[in-house]
């Protein structure tokens, strides 16, 4: 038998949906004084508890595979032809667009005084521009700025590039 993981994410994602809206409906009459964002988090919370069980006690992931199953990764290549490199990976519901371009050493970006004392890098010549905004996973949260996700990946991506 196989599963087509995104259908069945899909509509997992459609059915946890479905009973958080039945909830907020049935906790506004039953407590019409709470806050509609208190009544997500808590369902939020409470959702985490219940998938997190169903994996350390139940040994299941919520979307029927086995805990040691990976996802189907596809990677396809030079889908911006402009660019110098450029692919498009898909695993699950997640898609990843990567596109790599040069420039001169004359566009290396400059480091201030403070980085330059801390980490002793003059001139930096690799730039990665990750983005990950909340709505991409439905939830909620600023937009525009760097958070610590993005420089991490960022960081990561520069650390294991540094050698190429």
């Amino acid at each position: 038998m196989t599963l087509d993981l995104a259908s069945v994410q899909i509509s997992r994602d459609d059915a946890i949906n479905k009973v958080r809206l039945e909830t907020e409906e049935a906790l506004k009459v039953k407590y019409p004084q709470a806050e509609l964002f208190e009544v997500m988090e808590c369902f939020n919370t409470v959702s985490k508890d219940i998938f997190r069980n169903l994996v350390l006690h139940e040994y299941k992931r919520c979307d029927g595979r086995d805990l040691t199953a990976l996802r189907n990764i596809s990677c396809e290549v030079d889908v911006l032809k402009p660019l110098h490199g450029s692919a498009l990976f898909q695993r699950g519901q997640t898609q990843v667009l990567c596109g790599v371009t040069f420039d001169s050493l004359e566009s290396t970006v400059k480091a201030d005084l403070i980085t330059t004392a801390l980490s002793g890098i003059k001139d930096k010549n690799f730039m990665l521009h990750y983005e990950f905004p909340p709505y991409a996973t439905n939830e909620i949260g600023k937009m525009g700025g760097i958070n610590r996700r993005e420089l991490g990946h960022g960081a990561l991506a520069e650390k294991s590039l540094r050698s190429l």
